[in-house]
């Protein structure tokens, strides 16, 4: 239980994986192969036929209650979205429609079930199904929360940041304006999620990402090695600068054992500026910043999307921070995320 717990995110949250997450709370029936088998379509034909709303599942009861299990054992609070529309199955089908083809055929080939629910805590979920000798069976549960995604994919980056930071209802002079999406659309939000899925996905595999990282000094694992080291059991940054920074206190979806001021998200970032993150939430863990940088490598090379974001205060713009993956200090992060997403979907195509 300890080497799982070790893995939460997104993310992933954590994802976020964030915005994403990863930990389960014991095997439980809906875990495995046979739960899903009882409750397949017979007439399912595409990836877009494994897509459904939680209410609509046979034994939903069941997953509901083991979402509630995983919620307590990673102590997610919960969202209040109450007032916001939800994303809709139908939603999500079209989005997957604009899917490219290899992203697509990645999910098809990986995915059990994609749900919608709500009240998840986390944008997504992302668990693997087991056979009965407890053995992955290289198929996953996507979960997505329907009310927290309901947001074009600027404004969902948007709300994510602060997440992290104190929720006051108190004027702000200052702001971030995130560039993700030329549209700002629902679709790149979902699109967005499921570049975060494929890359929690690959974590779960222990060729690319170590099962016990307090265990472990990276070296077979050249994408954390970069950014991540191991003294005698404790993860440290390789920078720092982050490590002297508040950066170990922050966590997102208001999980953060520290609570700051808005503004102070500017003072990270120029931290950031000067090492290998992705991003804020990448900083703040090794799987988060695996997670995230795959996640945004994704979102850049295969869905061709930007990554921008502008730091404002009184509406003067202090500060931008762009895309690592495509300056010098992260050339070496772009090369081996490069490495491992191409070895995962050319296995993948194989199977």
């Amino acid at each position: 239980m300890k080497d799982l717990r070790n893995k939460i995110i997104f993310f992933i949250l954590a994802l976020s994986l964030t915005g994403c997450a990863l930990l389960s709370p014991g095997k439980e029936e809906v875990l495995y192969v046979e739960f899903w088998m009882k409750n397949r379509n017979p007439l399912a034909q595409s990836l877009l036929d494994t897509i459904i709303h939680l209410n609509d599942i046979d034994g939903s009861d069941k997953i509901y209650q083991y979402v509630k299990k995983w919620k307590k054992e990673n102590k997610v609070p919960s969202i209040n979205e109450k007032k916001r529309r939800s994303l809709r199955v139908k939603d999500v089908k079209e989005s997957f429609n604009l899917l490219p083809k290899v992203i697509y055929d990645v999910l098809e080939k990986k995915s059990e079930r994609i749900i919608l629910a709500s009240d998840l805590g986390v944008p997504i979920i992302v668990l693997p199904v087991y056979y009965k000798n407890n053995d992955q069976s290289g198929r996953f549960i996507i979960f997505i929360d329907e009310k927290i995604n309901f947001r074009g994919l600027n404004d969902w980056y948007n709300w994510r940041e602060k997440t992290a930071f104190m929720n006051t209802k108190k004027k702000n002079d200052f702001k971030v304006d995130a560039y993700l999406s030329h549209s700002n659309s629902i679709s790149d939000t979902t699109h967005y999620l499921m570049a975060q899925a494929i890359a929690l996905m690959i974590s779960w595999d222990k060729k690319f990402f170590p099962e016990n990282l307090e265990s472990n000094n990276f070296y077979h694992y050249p994408l954390i090695k970069l950014s991540w080291k191991n003294k005698k059991g404790v993860i440290h940054s390789n920078f720092d600068q982050i490590t002297k920074k508040d950066f170990p206190f922050i966590s997102f979806y208001g999980q953060s054992s520290r609570k700051y001021s808005f503004e102070k998200i500017f003072e990270f970032y120029q931290v950031l500026d000067r090492s290998n993150y992705v991003n804020l939430y990448s900083a703040t863990g090794p799987l988060k910043d695996f997670v995230e940088t795959l996640t945004i490598y994704i979102h850049t090379f295969y869905f061709n999307r930007p990554f921008h974001l502008d730091f404002y205060n009184k509406d003067n713009l202090l500060d931008s921070f762009t895309n690592c993956l495509k300056e010098a200090r992260c050339l070496k992060k772009n090369y081996q995320s490069r490495i491992l997403i191409s070895e995962f979907f050319s296995q993948e195509s194989k199977q």
